[in-house]
């Protein structure tokens, strides 16, 4: 029964390999195939007969040069295009560029009482400075402080900065579940 087992493996590994002869052979056929009928495609073209027309650059009778011609063909300049380029349209006059935005300091809040007001500034450094009206903070003069916005003026211009306006949540707050012990 062992002796049996092993020669059907040798079998199997026979029948795989002549399997693959097989595949080899039947390319190799259709190569041969393909290669014949390239070789009859590169054969010469068949004979002219009567009835093929007569090949010539013209069938036109060639007209003579004239001097006046040729001189005109030797003395073009090579390097100049046959057509003439189109004009071009005469470029706009450049404009300054735009002068940089004016970075503005940030006011997060305002203090308003009687007679008498302050504003919470954040300047260009980051640094948060608390400013009466008629101060300076980050280069501007501190015009006027009202609840929730102030004026601030620099070389004649009045800037209005207001204080941000947060958003309101959207959908309803889901509470922290805590764990009671």
């Amino acid at each position: 029964m062992l002796r049996l087992n092993l020669a059907n493996m040798h079998l199997r590994r026979l029948e795989s390999v002549g399997f693959l002869l097989q595949w080899v052979l039947v390319g190799a056929a259709v190569w041969n195939i393909l290669q014949a009928g390239r070789a009859r495609h590169h054969m010469a073209s068949p004979p002219l007969d009567a009835r093929t027309p007569d090949v010539s650059p013209s069938n036109e009778p060639e007209q003579p040069v004239s001097e006046a011609q040729l001189a005109a063909m030797w003395e073009r300049n090579l390097r100049q295009t046959l057509i003439k380029p189109k004009p071009k349209k005469a470029p706009e006059p450049k404009r300054p560029p735009p002068a940089p935005p004016v970075k503005l300091p940030k006011l997060f809040a305002t203090f308003v009482e009687q007679g008498k007001s302050w504003g919470l500034f954040v300047d260009s450094k980051g640094m948060h400075r608390v400013r009466a009206e008629s101060q300076r903070v980050g280069g501007f003069q501190i015009v006027r402080i009202r609840p929730g916005s102030a004026q601030l003026k620099r070389g004649g211009t009045i800037y209005d900065v207001e204080v941000p306006r947060h958003k309101a949540p959207s959908g309803p707050r889901r509470q922290r579940k805590t764990k009671r012990r």
